[in-house]
């Protein structure tokens, strides 16, 4: 038995995906009950990761936003501990920003997975590996796309 079947095996993924295929098969195109299953599989991970990243990011404001942290950099006594308190500050702020961006993917994700279009390459069209996209739920781009992606951006 694989891990990702152990995962579904509770009675919340039965009770889920059993509301699932009784509303797929009301839809003009017939669904497997695998098909359904992996698509409730899909939307949980793709919620549970944005229920994740929007703690982080509450936090993260909250930190960046806390009157005692920035009145620290007012006491710092030498350079050195001044430098490390603005490497951390930009850290935070960066990792912020990078933040937010995966919310923006997650939420398109959810949404082509209401249109029935996530899994598919935005470049090329083809369908994105299944590995690629258990790891990265979200992706966008298949891993030949996203790498030429990637080197393109590296290269300005």
């Amino acid at each position: 038995m694989s891990s990702r079947s152990l995962r579904r095996s509770g009675i919340g993924w039965r009770r889920l995906a059993m509301k699932a295929l009784a509303d797929a098969r009301r839809s003009p195109t017939l669904q497997s009950y695998d098909q359904v299953v992996d698509l409730v599989y899909v939307r949980q991970r793709l919620e549970d990761e944005r229920a994740r990243r929007l703690a982080l990011v509450d936090r993260l404001r909250q930190e960046a936003a806390d009157p005692v942290e920035s009145g620290e950099l007012s006491k710092v006594d030498h350079p050195a501990e001044l430098g490390t308190e603005t490497f951390e500050r930009e850290l935070e702020l960066t990792t912020l920003t990078i933040v937010e961006g995966e919310l923006e993917d997650i939420d398109d994700a959810l949404r082509k997975l209401d249109e029935g279009t996530n899994g598919i390459c935005e470049e090329c069209g083809k369908p994105i590996d299944e590995a690629r996209m258990e790891a990265v739920p979200w992706a966008r781009y298949c891993v030949v796309d996203q790498a030429r992606l990637e080197k393109a951006l590296s290269r300005r």
